[in-house]
């Protein structure tokens, strides 16, 4: 973790010297966008002392719409650099073969910095670029859904957290078309992982009647998206 802190602290670091120090005269683009979020499921078991024998369980959010806005600001020549906010409302779903399956309600707030590579200069007629970088994922559960936890009647889950936040890494690529100039519109894809999301249950536990989630690997998803941005310093 400590290794992962201080190179995320470098990384912004460069962005920033860049900002601060850089001789050229750098653009401001803002621009809202929409799309879809595609995600991969995970499975996983819960075994001694919780269960004996082993169960298996499995972790999946919904396909849903997101929205999100990209503030580029960075952008010169070839390289560019861009923030990102998007949220997603989703719900998801603790499953057990043979059993009611548990849906947490919530949603997905993802923001991030990215650096921009343009393979032809940016501000071409069409301009093709690929992107990568990092953020943090906050995986909000609503008020409902953790009153239901808290219910012994309900889900009987115990005090879940609110919002549990994760680094999270992206990479994509897509194109910019100008239509005037001072306007134009985009398409992206890309691709997002993180660590899982537990909501403050433990990993594991010696303690037979408490709920774990013992969840690993990385939580992937796909993020398709079409948006419009407009030129405010140029």
């Amino acid at each position: 973790m400590q290794k992962t802190r201080a190179l995320i602290l470098v990384f912004f670091l460069q962005m920033f010297a860049g900002m601060l120090f850089g001789q050229e005269r750098y653009g401001l683009e803002i621009g809202p966008y929409a799309g879809k979020g595609f995600w991969k499921s995970r499975n996983f078991q819960v075994g001694p002392p919780q269960a004996s024998p082993p169960i298996n369980l499995g972790f999946a959010y919904e396909d849903k719409p997101i929205y999100g806005v990209r503030f580029n600001l960075l952008s010169n020549g070839y390289w560019g650099g861009e923030l990102d906010y998007s949220y997603q409302q989703n719900t998801v779903t603790l499953t057990r073969p043979g059993f009611t399956s548990v849906p947490l309600e919530g949603g997905i707030h993802h923001f991030f910095y990215n650096e921009v590579f343009y393979p032809t200069r940016y501000r071409h007629t069409v301009t093709p670029f690929i992107m990568a970088g990092l953020g943090v994922a906050g995986y909000h559960l609503s008020d409902k859904t953790m009153a239901r936890a808290l219910d012994p009647r309900g889900f009987g889950m115990g005090v879940l957290k609110s919002v549990d936040k994760r680094f999270i890494f992206n990479y994509g690529g897509g194109v910019k078309v100008p239509v005037s100039s001072h306007f134009g519109i985009r398409a992206d894809i890309r691709h997002n992982f993180s660590d899982p999301p537990r909501y403050g249950l433990p990993k594991r536990s010696s303690n037979p009647a408490q709920v774990v989630l013992p969840i690993g690997g990385k939580l992937q998803s796909f993020d398709v998206s079409a948006g419009f941005y407009f030129y405010v310093l140029r």
